[in-house]
């Protein structure tokens, strides 16, 4: 019997190619966690399986961006699902699409799950609003500034007017 695996908490971004690349998320039936990248290519309907090195971890409420430029930069999200107390990583990776290769960055200045990632236009990322704990009862307001060329985070003045989580 065929038993169809559901997927939550996942992030999701779209290359300069429109390849689809999704983390896996964790299937909340099982409470089971999967520390994979998947690649979607919707002009062959191909689905590729990225699996990272053992120092990249990629839990659920993670986020992600695409450079347009053939990297993807993706948060750590939560390691432990079931728990609303869990606390989000600090883990801050790079893919290169095209060799694919991955690079530990610079760590988050605060572990952040459900955050919102975004090109500026000054290369570099910020980093928008989430949460330090699964329940989202540690929201922040805060927005975080990553410089590519430095590999550093700074930290912005202005904050969001409101929370932002799971955008």
């Amino acid at each position: 019997v065929y038993k169809r695996q559901v997927m939550v908490n996942n992030a999701v971004a779209v290359d300069e190619q429109n390849h689809l690349f999704f983390t896996a998320g964790y299937s909340p039936g099982i409470s089971a966690l999967t520390s994979f990248l998947y690649m979607y290519q919707p002009t062959s309907g191909t689905l590729q399986r990225i699996v990272p090195p053992s120092q990249v971890s990629i839990g659920f409420g993670a986020a992600m961006v695409a450079d347009q430029h053939g990297h993807l930069y993706i948060t750590q999200g939560f390691m432990s699902p079931g728990n609303p107390r869990t606390q989000a990583g600090t883990g801050w990776y790079l893919y290169d699409i095209a060799s694919g290769q991955w690079h530990v960055l610079a760590p988050l200045p605060v572990g952040l799950g459900y955050s919102v990632l975004a090109l500026d236009n000054a290369s570099g990322i910020l980093l928008l609003g989430g949460s330090m704990d699964a329940g989202q009862s540690l929201p922040t307001r805060q927005i975080y500034h990553y410089d590519i060329a430095r590999n550093a985070w700074t930290t912005e003045q202005p904050m969001s007017p409101a929370q932002i989580s799971g955008a």
